[in-house]
């Protein structure tokens, strides 16, 4: 699987999903364009209120069972129709699941690791 970096610290996996993008109680369905650890592109919904700086949710769901990643972000950027968002938190569980996402994505175990690497020392 192909993945970019950009100048970022993180990996990006190229992933379309369906997702659902939160901004208070309102909630607009949107697609997922790719992840890394610490971030997400999706696309813009339509009518999207929100300007950078916002805190937002993002819920990917994973299977019919419920199983979801749900992750915090804040909107840090907008291009071409899609929003850049950076997570700025998620549960134990979440992160679990990301991970494990990321490691069938990323192709390599050292990949990953470098990623969660630079993951833990951001938070210190």
């Amino acid at each position: 699987m192909v993945t970019t970096t950009e100048r970022r610290d993180f990996n990006r996996v190229p992933f379309q999903h369906d997702a659902d993008l939160y901004l208070g109680s309102h909630c607009w369905h949107t697609d997922i364009l790719d992840l890394s650890l610490k971030g997400a592109l999706v696309k813009r919904p339509e009518e999207w209120p929100a300007n950078i700086g916002e805190l937002c949710k993002l819920i990917l769901p994973l299977d019919a069972g419920g199983d979801h990643i749900e992750m915090h972000c804040t909107l840090v950027g907008t291009s071409e129709g899609r929003l850049h968002l950076l997570v700025n938190e998620m549960d134990v569980t979440s992160a679990s699941r990301l991970r494990r996402l990321m490691e069938l994505n990323l192709g390599t175990p050292e990949l990953l690791e470098r990623n969660l690497g630079k993951l833990i020392d951001t938070h210190h």
